[in-house]
């Protein structure tokens, strides 16, 4: 199995889900721009590994779990 890496499905999340079948407005948009940049930051800080090296494997359920135990 090949590890997917983040960058195309978050490039088709926002340009293929959200503004096309979503319609979401721009505003929008860039509120789960900016969840998803907090979030990875959290994720490459607990796995050490930049984010251009981070899979999806590598976003579970436990790593969302230790980010709302932190704040």
């Amino acid at each position: 199995m090949t590890n997917l890496t983040l960058g195309p499905i978050l490039y088709s999340f926002f340009e293929d889900h959200l503004k096309i079948q979503k319609g979401l407005r721009q505003t929008s948009t860039k509120s789960y721009r900016d969840v998803i940049r907090l979030y990875l930051s959290f994720v490459v800080k607990d796995t050490r590994r930049s984010i251009t090296r981070l899979c999806l494997p590598e976003l579970t359920f436990e790593s969302v779990r230790n980010v709302h135990e932190i704040t």
